[in-house]
């Protein structure tokens, strides 16, 4: 239950941490990103193909964002990265 709460948008932490993070953004003007956490994943391709959880878009960058994030979704404000056990 709980690595849902830190991997899933839809989750009660990730929407109250969203919810944070859009009332960041509306005060500062700065585009504010919630993290999504990732650990187990099948394998470096299935990685590369995942889909952003929150609309379904794309969201794999060409290179780390922040020398951390391989994934960026500019529409949901959410970023991740490549899952641990398969680095």
């Amino acid at each position: 239950m709980a690595y849902r709460q830190i991997t899933m948008p839809d989750s009660e932490l990730s929407m109250k941490g969203l919810d944070v993070c859009r009332r960041i953004e509306k005060t500062s003007g700065i585009p504010t990103y919630y993290y999504l956490r990732r650990h187990y994943g099948r394998s470096q391709k299935a990685e590369r193909n995942r889909k952003c959880p929150g609309c379904g878009g794309q969201w794999l960058l060409n290179e780390c964002w922040l020398e951390r994030y391989d994934f960026r979704c500019d529409r949901c404000r959410l970023v991740s990265e490549t899952a641990c056990d398969v680095q």
